[in-house]
């Protein structure tokens, strides 16, 4: 922790505190070995040496004696004289064998290489600008603070050294005799300049993140692993949330999946530590974040403008979950413990739980850090749904037709989530060059009970419904891979991959009850809201009976093995042109594999009564099973929870009825229906499937760099993708026909497909000012079909009189991308950058409904097929355009004077417009004078609307405050109107309500390794809502309440 980093001035005049290798020592030992000598120092100033033994000479004896002599002069006496070279990270001092020397008769061209770090901590720097003035040669600063500069002309040069939020440094270089120089290069907060020294955890997160993203070759946002632990964030998709551009879909009272630039996110692509996860979705390429623990994390980063080294497959942005490497401090690790609280359920039993472990090995060489996650929280939630529909067409001066609610759902959710995530990452420094393994795991399980209460208009019924079920989802990575200097001049790197995402649901249960002419209809008005419903007279509901009862499951596992190669070569025409061309390759093997099963039980009309002895209570005295008089089915009277309450429902808005026994279904289910009662749904079987992908890739690219006023980035990237695909097809004529063991209606279909896409790239920066730049971009990328859309299937479902078919003859969606962004930065300013973006989208692909199929042999279809409802994917013929302005301000103003020196400072704002047409069928009847009297032709026609999940505002705000040893944050996000689903015509469209949420955070630090924090998520207790049409017809509102922590953190 770094919160207490707080040094005061020291009198008589010094206006900075010392840098401790300027610290005086004596020092007088004769005639001993150098490992003696550097325990000596290591005695009198607090660092500790690192070295391999092998450059020690052997026998070397040593005689030193110094009175009052800095230690940095020694160290460099001693460096000088063994041909060593020497850099601190943190309290260590790294001593190496020095190159400069070596070579000489090679080319006279310069290799500066070095480390660059906090003047008082020794926390590298990521993402520091160096390069020489007047030259068009520089480079920045990697994870580790390292940074390398090659072909360097002969010459003497000032290399300029500079980090956001930290005093600029100038240093005289020499290349005129010596052609290799290492550097340890230690910058200071800008805050030196006021009274005091504050570097919080959010000060130097937010200075981390914003060099990161200034230095980067792309257009890209940055969140530090400071400003990841800072919010009370309930996973990594929330913590991605608060970045411009970028909104939420929610799933149980937490952010689940990113949409990027009002993209949803089956075209986006989700990477951790660089190696691509695949989907944990059963359909799309999507996948879930809220798996991921935000805490053991070392960073995210999303790439909004590709470059050719990068994967193409995203029209919205990559999101790349970063993993940390041991530091050079030696042993380190962090307990976090917390427990935590849930309003809505009252439940106390919240609790989460992080511990990381890094350290260094082998003279520093063997580097491991491992950390381990878990979790619990309970999600639950209360809902209301209504669907809306229209009984007649608008008349004259009316806007829209009327509607009336046809069905309203009230629904009780419970939800026991339990997560789980580990990483390890092992790293080996080697001559030239090091290798690193890496592996992560994280996982999510759910055990969910709903009780629902519906309402129908039609036949005045009223339902019961409980789901009782579990899930899984998984994903986890391997990969190993190494990066070296060759010829001392490629930096060649390499990496193999393994990664694999399950998503699992062992069962859900579901038991259904029903009872028509449940309630009064005749006072309802001619277009009943879903209030009239619900607030009608009820008549006895004893005659609530046993309708249908469900047993469904499913595993999608989804796999991808990957391998590549990257070289680059630096390169100098002359002192104010160089920079470095890249190329390389990689291959993606995807396999994805889907397997459904569905059981089903009509209860109202099964003549076996023996599911009567399968009741808890059968065989107790008092004992009494009650069936419906009307039908004879089971009555609810034996399945009520007499325990239950809701509380307050939906805030008090709504009165919830008593439950229904979970225990005793599923009791019944597992005992009996299961094994002796059930039918087959062979619809089921219809959606599996079996699809191999492959993706083989090349690229080449080049970076220039003119006086470090102007930067160009060129490139190409070329991928051919294969695909094998393995689907279904058959008739089902309806979900309770039963087969034999030997009759099977669904079988096997393939397809096989193949094409090739090229990727032009080009960035263009423009750096006039110290403090100002301009990025110009264009990029070409791309979005591959759903998985299950591309499958060769035909599936015919009776019940439904439709027939559902893919399409492997999709074409891919491709997206050219235009990016124009202004730059401004300093250390009181911080940064603040203002652009905008547009995208050009052909074949997007949408799923075209209601086609009847009138005339099957001019479609080309079977003429079985007549009468059936078509539904199937299909390439949108339109171009779909998407534009949008994004505006961020992130600074730390310790410039200012006491009190306001603590404020951190975050603000986004992202403003976006779409365009894009959406397929609609229906019939148009005309009125013939004579036999048939009637003429019908099916119309395929399409509709305008804006994206899905595109929010037209999306804005966010975070302020915190560091005084002393107290560090406190309130952050809030605002998230504006959005359209959820597309109607087939304008009253059917579904919108997401806008929101805001606003969460808080506050921090104290007790010791030097002890902390206790306080969070609150959803301080306001927003609901989620969504309409159809307008806000008079809602459709849904869910409430979450509010989730309270409290934890310590343990450093030691």
């Amino acid at each position: 922790m770094r919160l207490f980093l707080i040094f005061l001035f020291i009198a008589f005049g010094n206006l900075f505190s010392q840098n401790l290798l300027d610290q005086k020592i004596d020092i007088d030992i004769q005639n001993s070995s150098l490992q003696n000598l550097f325990k000596e120092l290591e005695s009198k100033t607090g660092f500790i040496f690192s070295y391999d033994n092998s450059i020690i000479p052997d026998n070397e004896k040593i005689s030193l004696t110094e009175k009052d002599r800095s230690f940095i002069e020694i160290l460099e006496t001693i460096t000088k004289k063994y041909k060593f070279s020497f850099y601190r990270i943190n309290d260590y001092i790294i001593i190496n064998r020095s190159s400069s020397n070596q070579e000489a008769d090679k080319p006279i061209t310069g290799t500066i290489t070095g480390i660059i770090s906090d003047i008082y901590t020794g926390e590298p720097l990521i993402g520091a600008s160096v390069y020489f003035i007047d030259s068009g040669i520089g480079s920045a600063s990697d994870r580790f603070g390292k940074f390398r500069i090659a072909q360097i002309p002969k010459g003497r040069y000032t290399l300029k050294v500079s980090f956001i939020g930290y005093i600029t440094r100038e240093l005289q270089i020499d290349f005129t005799d010596e052609r290799i120089q290492e550097l340890f290069i230690e910058l200071s907060p800008a805050s030196v300049l006021t009274e005091t020294i504050i570097v919080s955890d959010q000060a130097f997160g937010q200075v981390s993140a914003i060099n990161r993203q200034l230095k980067a070759n792309t257009i890209k946002n940055v969140v530090s692993s400071e400003k990841i632990l800072e919010l009370p964030d309930a996973n990594a998709a929330e913590a991605v949330g608060r970045l411009p551009g970028i909104s939420l879909i929610r799933s149980g009272g937490e952010g689940s999946k990113v949409v990027i630039r009002g993209l949803g996110p089956t075209y986006n692509s989700i990477s951790i530590a660089g190696i691509k996860i695949p989907s944990t979705d059963a359909s799309d390429r999507s996948v879930d974040l809220s798996i991921i623990p935000s805490e053991i994390l070392a960073g995210i980063e999303i790439i909004k403008s590709l470059t050719p080294d990068i994967d193409a497959d995203a029209l919205g942005g990559n999101i790349d979950f970063q993993l940390s490497k041991a530091p050079h401090t030696g042993f380190k690790s962090q307990l976090r413990l917390q427990g935590g609280y849930n309003n809505l359920r009252d439940d106390f039993g919240n609790y989460e739980a992080t511990y990381t472990f890094s350290d260094r090995f082998l003279n520093n060489k063997l580097g491991l850090i491992v950390a381990g996650h878990i979790e619990r929280n309970q999600r639950g939630y209360d809902s209301f749904r209504a669907l809306w529909e229209i009984p007649r067409e608008k008349r004259i001066n009316e806007k829209f037709a009327p509607m009336r609610a046809a069905q309203v759902d009230l629904a009780y959710t419970l939800t026991d989530r339990k997560k789980y995530g580990f990483n390890a990452l092992l790293d080996l420094n080697i001559p030239n060059g090091s290798l690193y393994l890496t592996s992560f795991f994280s996982s999510r399980s759910d055990k969910s009970s709903v009780q629902n209460v519906n309402y129908y208009l039609k036949d005045v019924t009223i339902g019961r419904h409980l789901i009782s079920s579990e899930s899984e989802i998984s994903i986890g990575s391997f990969s190993i891979g190494g990066k070296h200097l060759l010829f001392d001049l490629i930096n060649f790197d390499w990496g193999g991959s393994l990664s694999n995402s399950r998503s699992a649901l062992p069962f859900s249960n579901s038991y259904g009850f029903i009872q028509p002419d449940a309630y009064y209809s005749e006072n309802l008005p001619q277009f009943p809201t879903a209030d009239d419903i619900i607030n009608a007279p009820a008549r006895d509901l004893s005659g609530f009976y046993a309708n249908s009862f469900y047993r469904t499951s499913s595993i999608t596992k989804d796999h991808i093995n990957s391998f590549q190669l990257n070289f680059e070569v630096p390169f100098s025409y002359s002192k104010n042109l160089s920079g470095k061309i890249k190329f390389g390759a990689k291959t993606n093997i995807n396999q994805k594999e889907r397997d459904n099963s569905s059981l089903y039980r009509s209860m109202y009309n099964y003549t076996n009564k023996n599911y009567v002895k399968y009741h808890s209570g059968y065989g107790k005295p008092g004992f009494k099973f009650d069936f419906v008089q009307s039908n004879g089915a089971p009555s609810i009277l034996n399945y009520l929870d007499l325990s239950f309450n809701a509380g307050k429902f939906l805030n008090g808005e709504y009165l919830f009825p008593i439950g229904i026994s979970e225990y005793e279904l599923n009791y019944l289910m597992n005992n009996f229906l299961i094994d002796s009662a059930m039918v087959s749904q062979r619809t089921a079987d219809l959606s599996d499937y079996d699809v191999n992908e492959k993706i083989y890739a090349g690229y080449l690219m080049t970076e220039l760099n003119y006086d470090n006023l102007i930067e160009i980035l060129s490139g190409v990237r070329y991928e051919n993708t294969n695909d094998r695909l393995s689907g279904r097809k058959g008739i089902v004529p309806n979900e309770i026909t039963e087969y034999d063991y030997d009759q099977n209606p669904v079988s096997l279909s393939y397809a096989d497909r193949n094409y090739f896409n090229w990727f032009p790239v080009i960035h263009f920066r423009f750096l006039p000012l110290d403090w100002f730049d301009l990025r110009l971009v264009y990029s070409r990328s791309i979005s591959r079909p759903r998985m299950d859309w591309l499958l060769p299937n035909t599936a015919i479902n009776g019940s439904s009189f439709s027939v559902e078919t893919g399409n492997p003859d999709l074409n891919p969606q491709l997206s050219d991308n235009f990016d124009a962004f202004l730059s401004f930065y300093s250390n009181e300013i911080g940064l603040f950058t203002i652009g905008g973006f547009y995208k050009n989208i052909k074949n997007l692909i949408y799923y075209r409904t209601g086609h009847k199929i009138l005339s099957p042999a001019k479609e080309g279809f079977p003429d079985n097929w007549r009468g059936l409802t078509l539904n199937s994917p299909e390439n949108n013929p339109y171009i779909t355009k998407l534009s949008g302005i994004e505006f961020e301000w992130q600074s730390n103003l310790w410039w200012l004077s006491k009190p306001f020196n603590g404020i951190v400072i975050n603000i986004n704002y992202s403003k976006i417009w779409s365009e894009s047409h959406y397929p609609i069928s229906y019939i148009k009847n005309t009125t013939l004078p004579k036999f048939p009297y009637l003429s019908s032709v099916v119309i395929d026609t399409v509709r305008s609307g804006k994206m899905p999940n595109q929010a037209d505002n999306i804005l966010n705000i975070s302020l915190g405050y560091d005084y002393s040893k107290f560090s406190g944050r309130i952050s809030l996000i605002y998230q504006g109107l959005s359209l959820y689903r597309i109607g087939s015509r304008e009253e059917l469209d579904i919108f997401t309500s806008p929101s805001t949420r606003i969460d808080l955070s506050l921090k104290y630090q007790l010791l030097e390794y002890l902390g206790i924090y306080f969070n609150i998520n959803n301080l306001l207790n927003t609901p989620d809502k969504a309409y159809q049409q307008s806000e008079d017809f809602p459709n849904t509102l869910q409430y979450f309440g509010r989730i309270v922590d409290l934890g310590v953190v343990l450093e030691l």
